[in-house]
């Protein structure tokens, strides 16, 4: 099959756990054979040119990059422009020089909508009339132009009202104006550090003073290339709860969001011919707010994580005591404020029984690192790490026979639940997300933003009066690169096992209610 995967960044060049999914993904569909074509539009472009274009060029994949899109990705920096999402014919052009390019595609996989238009997939269903197009909901950019469905930074946003709190949602920042000349500027910028670094020094200094401003206390950097981090990562305000912004106090006009919003669930219902969801909590959230249930189906994504939960040791009791671990982000919307009270809260004899492992950047905020030091004493033994990688992921979760996955926003499948879980450790997550979906035992879940409720559920695993070895009950829901792809191919090419690749009897999942 001849198949193109769209995401706003080519595979390898970053972009989280999309980008990592999307390159997985390139190589599992070239390795089985197929011909894979990878599109990404919202990132590039030019220092001279300012026409809308596509470059391709051939490695091991074939791949094509849109130059100079009227809509700049990820959908966090396209905050003041989504008007241009339904209004901009800009992009129209591309799906016919994608036809001359690569002639009929038989799939289009869409990984998100960030850095396209509205318009373009409707040329694009319009210039092959006969493919199939797949879309992938990994985050929730089809219904929040903040991508999380997480209101102004502190809580999940049940209601948008009609665009108008997405008007109060984003704190002043940088316009997308300023946004679209540092991407211009990056290859100059790129030349200069490389060749040239004494040049840039110089640049820097002559800046300052005419701002006024005094020299850095750190070494600056001029571009950042790597967006991994996330668009949050350049917000350093914070308080004892998290992040802190000014953000409007006033309704501003819903209409651009409100219509972004009622585009992507028209585009879901009439272009699109699934639209996948990651996780079962994710398409319930898409279904309230606004998602038609006939073509959105759930489809659990492959992992490299899978060959190590094969050869595990599934770990089934305490030992010597219990010893629970958090991995990620020391952010509010990943539960670390609320796992820190949950902690302070344990009875004095519990705590004194447990060890603790936190494996999270203290950079991410130091009022938070500093509660963590302060309760710290209180437990049998404490083991931190500034951060971890794949590669440390082994030595830091090493004695640990209990993951935490706290999050307190709609997270659509953490992968951090699933690598835990692959190396044979329980995890108890919030309800919150799809991490629940991992086991979908309702004893190793409690309820999100209630430090209440984590604190008496890590005190009963620690008595003894939760076996660990009852996370292993029911089925576990982890899967390899090659049986997603399979899972993917009843919707590349529907009728090949019966199914239509539109509908879908819902899986065994979790079916707590969207709150």
């Amino acid at each position: 099959m001849n198949i193109l995967i769209y995401n706003f960044l080519q595979p390898e060049d970053g972009g989280g756990g999309v980008g990592v999914y999307s390159t997985n993904l390139a190589h599992s569909l070239r390795q089985a054979g197929h011909r894979v074509i990878t599109l990404s539009s919202g990132d590039v472009y030019s220092f001279t040119r300012r026409s809308t274009r596509l470059r391709t060029w051939r490695d091991r994949f074939e791949r094509a990059v849109v130059i100079n899109s009227p809509m700049i990705a990820p959908a966090y920096d396209a905050w003041e422009d989504f008007g241009t999402y339904t209004e901009s014919r800009g992009l129209d052009g591309i799906a016919p020089v994608l036809r001359r390019k690569y002639g009929d595609i038989d799939v289009f996989h869409f990984q998100n909508v960030e850095g396209l238009t509205s318009s373009f997939f409707v040329s694009l269903r319009a210039a092959f009339p006969a493919a199939r197009f797949i879309y992938s909901a990994h985050n929730y950019s089809a219904v929040c132009p903040q991508v999380d469905l997480w209101f102004q930074e502190r809580t999940v946003c049940e209601d948008y009202r009609e665009g108008l709190n997405c008007t109060k949602c984003f704190p002043p920042r940088e316009g997308t104006a300023i946004l679209r000349d540092a991407r211009r500027r990056r290859p100059v910028v790129r030349f200069f550090n490389k060749n040239a670094p004494g040049v840039v020094k110089v640049k820097k200094a002559v800046m300052r003073r005419l701002r006024g401003q005094p020299a850095p206390v750190e070494p600056e950097v001029e571009f950042e290339d790597d967006f991994s981090g996330g668009p949050r990562s350049s917000f350093n305000r914070t308080d004892t709860e998290g992040p802190v912004f000014a953000f409007p106090k006033h309704d501003g006009d819903g209409t651009p969001y409100r219509n972004y919003r009622l585009a992507n669930i028209e585009l879901c219902a009439t272009v699109f011919d699934t639209v996948l969801a990651v996780s079962q909590r994710t398409r319930d959230v898409l279904l309230a707010r606004g998602m038609q249930p006939d073509n959105v189906a759930v489809s659990y994504i492959g992992t490299a994580h899978r060959a190590a939960f094969e050869t595990c040791v599934r770990i089934t009791g305490i030992g010597d005591g219990l010893h629970i671990a958090y991995l990620g982000y020391m952010r509010r919307n990943k539960g670390f404020y609320l796992l820190l009270r949950a902690l302070a809260s344990l009875p004095d004899e519990v705590a004194g029984k447990v060890t603790l492992t936190v494996a999270a950047k203290k950079s991410e905020d130091a009022a938070a690192y500093k509660r963590l030091t302060d309760i710290a004493p209180r437990f049998a033994a404490f083991r931190y790490f500034d951060g971890f990688t794949h590669k440390t992921l082994d030595t830091v979760l090493q004695g640990v026979n209990l993951g935490i996955v706290p999050p307190i926003w709609e997270d659509n499948l953490p992968q951090v639940s699933i690598e835990m879980v692959s190396r044979g450790i329980p995890v108890l997550t919030s309800d919150r997300g799809g991490a629940q979906e991992v086991a979908s035992n309702p004893l190793f879940v409690f309820q999100g933003g209630s430090a209440d409720d984590l604190q008496r559920r890590i005190a009963a695993f620690s008595t003894g009066e939760v076996s660990l070895a009852r996370f292993w009950d029911g089925p576990i829901r982890i899967f390899s690169m090659d049986e997603h792809v399979r899972d993917l191919m009843r919707y590349y090419a529907p009728g090949s096992d019966g199914s239509t690749g539109r509908r879908m009897s819902r899986p065994e999942t979790a079916t707590a209610s969207v709150s």
